[in-house]
């Protein structure tokens, strides 16, 4: 229908749409059956939350440099346990000691200690703790729960569906973007 020129707006478009459509010269739209469609919701769902996700990351990581805190430099994923740890001790305007750092991180963070507290000096005002603060629990709570949700409903789902589920080689992420941007031909 994109190809075809002209204007689609009104009235008499949609007699002559219709009445080539009837003729047999424009091609039927594909309309997916329901379970593709509840799949596609719940996979665009899944990239909202994703991208929520990535949003918050990324403003406490502009917090963070503000501040004059290189934390990136050490950690990987600052939202990872560690991270989120040394970045409660910032919040909690906790004293940073060796011990503290020491405590607060996993694996093999724990060699890195001089680095983190040199990482950890930087100016983190009452301004940064309270932007750093701010919105970060509820959204982290929130995406938590919706994503269990969504991965729940999306596997049974899923089982409905058992010729998507027997694709050899196939992981549930990739069958999310498959379902997504592919139709597949309803029966």
């Amino acid at each position: 229908m994109k190809a075809i020129p002209g204007q689609k707006t009104d009235k008499k478009d949609a007699h002559w749409i219709a009445k080539l459509t009837r003729i047999g010269l424009l091609p039927r739209s594909f309309v997916p059956d329901e379970t593709i469609q509840e799949l596609r919701e719940l996979t665009r769902q899944r990239k909202h939350y994703v991208e929520s996700r990535n949003r918050e990351t990324n403003r406490i990581h502009k917090i963070l440099q503000s501040g004059g805190i290189k934390l990136t430099t050490y950690i990987e994923d600052i939202m990872g346990l560690s991270g989120r740890n040394l970045l409660q001790l910032l919040i909690d305007e906790t004293p940073i000691t060796p011990r503290i750092v020491h405590q607060s991180v996993y694996t093999s963070l724990k060699k890195k200690v001089p680095q983190l507290l040199e990482a950890l000096d930087g100016y983190f005002s009452d301004h940064h703790r309270g932007w750093a603060k701010s919105p970060a629990p509820l959204l982290r709570v929130c995406v938590n729960i919706s994503a269990q949700w969504l991965i729940g409903r999306f596997v049974r789902v899923l089982h409905s569906k058992s010729d998507l589920i027997n694709c050899a080689g196939v992981g549930k992420r990739t069958l999310l973007w498959m379902v997504e941007f592919f139709p597949t031909p309803s029966p």
